[in-house]
């Protein structure tokens, strides 16, 4: 696969036809699951296909460095659950799914910071607003706001055999063949 096949467009029609699932690293997925982190922050905006849309939460190994994925563009799945992988950090499981309802564009660090309670995001964090960053070399800040989540496994999650990664942290479900 080109590099090409994992970096999709926001207007791709597989958007609105495929199961996706977001990598979100610890401790941010346990805030998601737990219903108290509302807001996930990202650089990049959801495609508008995925908003209203059920995501799978893709926890990624605990081990992984904040702000850069250990995993690769392609996963093979295996039937993992959070109850086959329990106590084994080292690999990305499905722990359960979220919808987002709506995507705000941060413009200003004071906007940011209104949020905190929402995002959970400290300013001494990789994530935070960076004023150089944001500001200087025009890098925008979103927010995903997070209507609901579950904790039910995957569907038939056996029948799920890759995960191929389609925009940055987002990765389509592909069955078995």
């Amino acid at each position: 696969m080109s590099a090409s096949e994992h970096h999709q467009p926001d207007d791709w029609s597989k958007w609105s036809d495929s199961q996706f699932a977001l990598e979100i690293q610890k401790p941010w997925v346990d805030l998601i699951v737990a219903g108290s982190k509302t807001i996930e922050v990202r650089q990049y905006p959801l495609p508008a296909a995925l908003i209203n849309k059920k995501l799978w939460i893709l926890q990624s190994p605990s081990n992984s460095k904040q702000g850069v994925s250990s995993l690769g563009n392609v996963l093979q799945l295996n039937g993992i659950s959070n109850h086959d992988n329990q106590g084994d950090s080292a690999r990305p499981v499905i722990v359960g799914w979220m919808v987002i309802s709506a995507v705000k564009e941060y413009t200003s660090k004071d906007s940011f910071q209104k949020d905190q309670n929402k995002h959970y995001v400290a300013n001494d964090c990789v994530y935070s607003w960076s004023s150089s960053v944001t500001e200087e070399q025009g890098i925008p800040v979103f927010g995903w706001c997070i209507e609901r989540v579950g904790v039910e496994e995957l569907p038939d999650r056996c029948c799920v055999a890759v995960l191929i990664r389609r925009k940055r942290s987002l990765f389509e479900l592909l069955p078995k063949e």
